[in-house]
């Protein structure tokens, strides 16, 4: 993963990032560090070169004119601002609009914040007792977070997982392992949509008790899974659509 750290007058630094950067007690003597001039992707790499690593108690850092910059410390989007960014990417089928890096830079900066509207494998079958359940074909577009439940967030830029953030949900939905390029491709693509989760839940919670006072509280008591009468949509399908 390549983190950025902006300097002023549209020049940034570009760091590679291994995963022992993020380490407390194992981590390399050296950075490989690029000098850019304007954005990401199209800007000129005027400089490259190595920088000695440093370490107090703050974390990692580098020496740039007698300053520390401290290598977790990266530029980032809001989730806000990089899902209007994906929107557009998306809209103009142009997946270079949005870097790889910035995607996962915003997912371990602003984890509280993440909500990814995606297609989940569900449970056809539920032992409860047993604490397994049997995996069908079908699949069911649900709000998910990425959680440090088997990934540490130093790992995220890698590989993490998803699971469903309604928590009652989980026990017919299990999580899921997907390596950030993945994760990255389905954004990119419009397979799957990132969204600020509060604000999403928000609207999510509307539509229900709408639907429910609509269908005079029948909405979520059927046996199916989501609890809605197979005619009924996937409510977070309907939200998004909203907007």
């Amino acid at each position: 993963m390549n983190t950025y750290y902006s300097l002023g007058n549209g020049k940034r630094l570009e760091i590679f990032m291994w995963d022992d950067f993020f380490e407390n007690d194992i981590w390399r003597g050296t950075a490989d560090v690029v000098i850019l001039d304007g954005p990401i992707y199209g800007g000129e790499r005027s400089k490259e070169f190595k920088k000695t690593l440093f370490k107090d108690e703050n974390g990692i850092y580098i020496l740039w004119d007698d300053d520390k910059i401290y290598l977790n410390d990266f530029d980032y989007d809001s989730v806000e601002v990089m899902a209007s960014r994906l929107a557009e990417c998306v809209e103009k089928n142009d997946r270079w609009l949005v870097s790889d890096d910035e995607i996962i830079a915003t997912l371990i900066k602003d984890t509280e914040n993440v909500g990814l509207v995606a297609d989940m494998p569900v449970f056809d079958m539920v032992a409860a007792s047993l604490g397994f359940g049997f995996l069908g074909e079908h699949e069911q577009t649900v709000l998910c977070v990425p959680t440090e439940r088997q990934y540490s967030k130093h790992s995220w830029k890698y590989k993490f997982t998803l699971e469903c953030e309604c928590e009652s949900l989980r026990k017919y939905i299990p999580s899921r392992h997907v390596y950030a390029s993945d994760f990255c491709d389905m954004l990119k693509e419009g397979h799957a949509k990132l969204v600020v989760k509060n604000e999403f839940k928000a609207r999510l919670d509307k539509y229900i008790k709408m639907k429910e006072a609509e269908q005079k509280g029948k909405f979520f008591k059927v046996k199916k899974f989501f609890g809605m009468v197979e005619e009924m949509k996937n409510p977070y399908t309907e939200v998004l659509m909203e907007g």
